[in-house]
């Protein structure tokens, strides 16, 4: 926790803070700015000090959403404001929760309350009315339909429809004018009046007026009575919402946990608000117990009332309708309005059951009861556990998607030029992508139902695809890390035993030499790794020991004894087997013969076992644990574990029999030319073993020498693969070249001291197996061949090493002629002139010349 904070200064923190008075202050400009300080340095410091930021970038994402979040919860407030027709004024911040009143039904008492203010507009009332006459219009008979002519005129009744939007107009108005309560209850009173005024004329008019129309039919009737249930219960739903949006504002929040904290003039600015809290609880249960009436009041007058008809246009008489004759119901329609007024009794139970439990409500838990379409990607998922992995969904990519916007015109850019695509297809790809994103950047406030969750995947996948391909191979890694550091321990246990069942599925269409050569198998999604087998933790019987004592074995289908033994002539095709039969025989000839023939040798030691498949031979003078004892291992299958060698090196494989190993307790370049040879005859692995002695003593007294000079560090390296021995030489000190033009310029001071050079120079000088008889080769670093002054040192280094071959093929034809002469057998050779100590010589001279 500490490594984060302290990158983090005082200055962004404050900067921060500032951040979060600005956007306070633009919605409440009103409020005092010291105190709304008080409360964004406070907000601040609590997300500073949360336990699960881990980073600073956290910690930044985490300022950002309670901005975000802020934001949205205001603009909700302001939507709901936005239903009343009240002027929008900006508002001081509240310091308590405003919880606005549900208007309570007018009585007699309210309309004698003499008015002390302007009565407000009502024209919500002409609104509401021609919403609710298009809303009933939608399931009735179209006005054009032919009129039968002996239907008896109906009268007009919308009685029922102005009184509901009075109600509405009433609430809505008590809902704005909730601080002033004793003002706004006199412009009720004034708005209840104008609104009874114009309910009686309305009514007037309806009586003078009758119209013409076709009886309803009972299914019809049906329609009609559950179209008005449903904007009945639709009205009281929202009526519910803000209620326990009211009590869930009206719990202490951080505001107000900052406030207790203040000095004690602030106490009694919170006992007050203690009390009117209490009040506004006080009221809010006598509205709930009234919406209670209202309902039973409705229920009763919608069972005595008819259902009301659309009336035709243009007929219009002065005689007052009969009521409508009531048609017989069959037995089918009877059942079907006897289901409808027991899903009405339902609704209403459950919602009587919210009343009681007003507080258990919240703008949260709304996103639960959205409704949802059904899933072709989880078909037995019920409708919650879809909304939820809907929101999850949503969550989870949300934080991609300004990387992803970022990226769009980068994208819709190279779709463009690559295939030379028509303007039209261009910007139905970047509709696509801006459809997707805005898709997924819903909010529960937001977000039109029903919720469909195959379209949401399909868009997640397109986006993450997109934004995954855009990423580099680095990145992409930095995200895997990421996601594996982010896990807890027990996720991690799941987390492996995907990755090993993984590659188990990767050995199905990736062979193995495939999977060694590259390493592994990378995916690029932020959750999937595919790798090579560890050795760690490692269950196949092709790795090496698992470290653990109950190693983690992948399920299958059917089980497979990944561990259980079976013998090595199983795994070997029958035509290598045969061969390796022949490869043995020839082994356990060559071991006899090596034993037998170091008996007759005075010079060496009867070899011994070591263990069944292991043989030493050793010098008589020098043998002991000090010596250059040969160690041969002879492997009696073809997949057997690898032979680690003598006690001081590790073990060299043979180049023509790799089921032979050897080793030494001296140094390993002595015997490293035995790695080149055919073992086929032990006569002549004792006589190659004897020189590679020699050599190796001849080796050591020339690094001795050169070792004395202290003008160079050595190293040796050993090609076991080629069977090959290099010695590295650099020079200890740095040495100033000169290139040729240099050396024609040394008048020039400048352009002397602008192009000298310094460098320590290395020489690799590899050593024949059959040394001293074979000249010493040499070769430079490659990087040596970019360099001019280097270039010249490299040819006059292959000029002094011609003229040295020259002489030492002459030496060789003299010495030829002589054993000729003599008759000297063929196999006779003199050491060669170009050594160790003669080719570092050679370096030296090359190296005068240029410096």
């Amino acid at each position: 926790m500490t490594d984060w904070k302290t990158t983090i200064t005082p200055e962004e923190r404050n900067g921060n803070s500032i951040k979060i008075l600005d956007f306070l202050m633009q919605w409440y400009p009103n409020f005092n700015r010291a105190e709304a300080l008080v409360r964004a340095n406070t907000l601040e410091d609590r997300i500073f000090n949360t336990p699960g930021i881990i980073s600073k970038n956290d910690y930044i994402e985490r300022i950002a959403k309670k901005i975000y979040a802020i934001g949205e919860s205001l603009e909700a407030k302001k939507a709901q404001a936005g239903m009343t027709n009240n002027p929008q004024t900006p508002n001081p911040m509240p310091t308590t929760p405003i919880t606005p009143l549900i208007q309570q039904p007018i009585t007699p008492v309210q309309q004698q309350v003499p008015p002390q203010k302007q009565p407000q507009p009502v024209y919500n009332q002409q609104q509401n009315q021609q919403q609710n006459q298009n809303q009933y219009t939608t399931t009735y008979p179209s006005p054009n339909t032919p009129q039968q002519s002996n239907t008896p005129p109906i009268s007009n009744n919308n009685s029922n429809n102005n009184s509901n939007n009075n109600l509405n107009n009433n609430n809505n108005n008590n809902i704005n004018n909730n601080n002033n309560n004793n003002n706004n209850n006199n412009n009720n009173n004034n708005n209840n009046n104008n609104n009874n005024n114009n309910n009686n004329n309305n009514n007037n008019n309806n009586n003078n007026n009758t119209v013409y129309a076709q009886p309803l039919t009972p299914q019809q009737q049906i329609q009609q009575q559950q179209h008005q249930q449903h904007q009945l219960y639709l009205q009281q739903q929202q009526q519910l919402q803000r209620l326990a949006q009211q009590n869930q504002q009206q719990q202490p929040t951080i505001m107000q946990q900052v406030q207790n904290q203040q000095p004690t003039q602030q106490q009694q600015q919170q006992q007050q608000q203690q009390q009117q809290q209490q009040q506004q609880q006080q009221l809010n249960q006598q509205q709930i117990n009234q919406i209670k009436q209202q309902q039973q009041q409705q229920q009763q007058q919608q069972q005595q009332h008819q259902q009301p008809v659309q009336m035709p246009s243009g007929v219009t008489t002065n005689k007052q309708s009969p009521q409508p004759q009531n048609t017989p119901l069959t037995p089918q329609q009877q059942q079907q309005l006897l289901a409808a007024q027991q899903s009405h009794a339902q609704a209403q139970a459950n919602q009587n059951q919210q009343l009681q439990n007003p507080k258990r409500i919240s703008s949260t838990n709304n996103t639960h009861l959205m409704p949802c379409l059904p899933s072709t990607l989880y078909p037995t998922a019920t409708q919650q556990d879809i909304n939820n992995m809907y929101w999850e969904r949503v969550s989870s990519i949300k934080k991609y998607i300004p990387e992803i916007e970022a990226i769009i015109p980068k994208i819709i850019e190279n779709f463009s030029q690559s295939q030379n695509q028509q303007p039209q297809k261009v910007e139905t790809y970047k509709k696509k992508f801006l459809d997707f994103v805005q898709m997924v950047k819903v909010t529960p406030e937001t977000v039109v139902p029903p919720l469909n969750l195959d379209e949401l995947t399909n868009a997640e996948r397109y986006l993450m695809n997109m934004y995954l391909s855009s990423l580099s191979e680095e990145e992409q890694f930095k995200k895997i890390l990421g996601t594996i550091d982010d896990r807890s321990n027990d996720n991690l246990i799941h987390f492996e035993k995907d990755l090993l069942n993984a590659f188990e599925r990767t050995k199905r269409y990736f062979s193995d030499t495939f999977l060694n050569k590259t390493g592994g198998v990378t995916s690029k999604a932020p959750s999937i790794l595919w790798f090579k087998n560890p050795a760690l933790n490692n269950p196949f019987t092709s790795a090496t020991k698992c470290q653990f004592s109950d190693p983690i074995v992948p399920k299958k289908k059917q089980h497979i004894l990944l561990d259980s033994w079976t013998p090595e002539f199983k795994k070997i095709k029958k035509g290598n087997y045969e061969i390796f039969e022949k490869d043995q025989k020839i082994y356990n000839n060559l071991k006899k013969d090596l034993i037998d023939f170091t008996k007759n040798d005075n010079t060496l030691l009867p070899a011994k076992f070591i263990d069944k498949d292991t043989i030493i031979i050793s010098e008589t003078i020098n043998g002991g644990d000090g010596g250059n004892n040969l160690y041969i291992h002879f492997n009696q299958c073809q997949f057997s574990t690898s032979w680690k060698g003598s006690k001081k090196n590790p073990a060299m494989f043979v180049c023509s029999s790799p089921n032979i190993q050897i080793s030494s307790d001296g140094e390993l370049f002595s015997i490293q030319p035995l790695c080149g040879l055919s073992w086929d005859r032990a006569e002549i692995i004792i006589k190659h073993y004897k020189q590679s002695l020699n050599r190796g003593d001849l080796i050591s007294k020339e690094l001795s020498q050169v070792i004395s000079l202290n003008r160079y560090t050595i190293e040796s390296h050993l090609d076991l693969e080629n069977a090959k021995f290099f010695i590295q030489f650099s020079t200890k000190s740095t040495l100033l070249l000169k290139s040729k033009k240099q050396q024609q310029q040394q008048q020039d001071e400048k352009i002397n001291n602008n192009n000298n050079n310094f460098y320590n120079l290395s020489i690799l000088l590899e050593v024949p197996n059959n040394y001293p008889y074979s000249p010493i080769s040499y070769s430079f670093p490659p990087e040596y061949q970019l360099t001019p002054y280097l270039k010249d040192l490299e040819s006059k280094m292959n000029k002094e090493f011609e003229n040295s071959n020259d002489l030492n093929q002459l030496n060789n034809n003299i010495n030829n002629n002589n054993n000729n002469n003599n008759s000297f057998s063929d196999n006779t050779q003199l050491p060669t002139n170009q050594s160790i100590v003669e080719s570092l010589k050679i370096f030296e001279k090359v190296l005068k010349d240029l410096v």
